[in-house]
């Protein structure tokens, strides 16, 4: 197969070497319900998601094509694998159109994935020291794996202004911007 550039053909190769793995861990993902702790961190060391993120907040900032093909190469293993990561990298496109600063603290992070909905059908209301999060967000809910969520662009505007946010229903203490209600 021709590659765009090594670097295109060294990220399709990982996905390709992280397939099997994928593969093997489909079953857990569906009784799960969630991608499988050992498949999303075989994904962030190939950086997967970074795909999108420029490459001045050290993203990959690959061509669509190449992207696709790296998604393909997932799928062929486990589709829903494969949606996690094509929404959790598609979303590294914000970070070109966002405030510098913004964007390295939402992508800043190796680690960062940020996945959520564009239709706002839940609430931010201010409190001290940031926002509590309610209501249904609907295309997260099974995306506990990522970093930051999105659920509208008024809202992560809103965010920027008020960077403190907490979810009401984390116990864990994970660094979310917006995080989904069960």
């Amino acid at each position: 197969m021709m590659y765009g550039t090594v670097a295109d053909a060294a990220l399709i190769e990982a996905a390709q070497r992280i397939a099997p793995l994928v593969r093997a861990c489909r079953d857990e993902g569906e009784r799960e319900r969630r991608l499988p702790a050992q498949v999303l961190a075989a994904m962030h060391e190939a950086r997967l998601f970074r795909m999108y993120i420029p490459k001045a907040l050290d993203g990959l900032e690959i061509d669509p094509i190449t992207s696709m093909i790296v998604v393909e190469e997932i799928a062929r293993a486990d589709a829903a694998a494969a949606r996690n990561l094509m929404l959790g990298a598609t979303y590294g496109l914000w970070a070109a159109f966002l405030p510098e600063h913004a964007a390295r603290e939402i992508y800043g992070a190796p680690d960062a994935v940020v996945a959520g909905a564009l239709r706002p059908s839940g609430r931010a209301r201010p409190v001290d020291g940031g926002f509590v999060v309610d209501g249904r967000w609907s295309d997260a809910r099974t995306a506990t794996w990522q970093h930051r969520f999105r659920s509208s662009r008024r809202m992560l505007i809103r965010g920027m202004r008020r960077r403190n946010f907490t979810d009401r229903h984390a116990a864990s203490g994970q660094n979310l911007t917006f995080g989904t209600l069960a």
